[in-house]
């Protein structure tokens, strides 16, 4: 499913939205692969750890609270940028402004920027 969307003077394209079934600690470990991230510099958090299996620990400590409304334990976005379209820093600001809209401070998440490929990713 693609969805383009304005907002602040950036252009979002949403590529990618996964609900998981499975455990999210091995889309964790992907996502914030050192050799991906600038060995974490582009890493961030919101009320949980921010690496791989300290993040997994906070999500399923809050899964077994039993909110009982679905059986999806995660979901993956993924944004992609055209080649030079942002900096690492500008796609970290339009993927935390996503966040903020979006999961309103109500959901824990991981945000990433991958600037591996020739064009970046911000993976929530």
């Amino acid at each position: 499913m693609t969805e383009v969307k304005k907002g602040v003077g950036e252009i979002w394209r949403l590529l990618l939205f996964i609900a998981s079934k499975q455990q999210s600690g091995a889309a964790i470990a992907y996502i914030t692969d050192g050799d991906k991230t600038v060995n974490g510099l582009y890493v961030s958090s919101y009320t949980c750890r921010a690496d791989s299996a300290g993040a997994s620990e906070d999500f399923r400590a809050v899964r077994d609270t039993g909110t009982g409304r679905t059986k999806i334990l995660a979901y993956h976005l993924i944004q992609s940028f055209a080649p030079n379209e942002v900096t690492p820093e500008q796609a970290m600001q339009i993927g935390e402004e996503l966040c903020d809209r979006y999961l309103k401070g109500d959901y824990q998440y991981v945000l990433v920027i991958h600037i591996r490929t020739n064009s970046i990713r911000t993976f929530i």
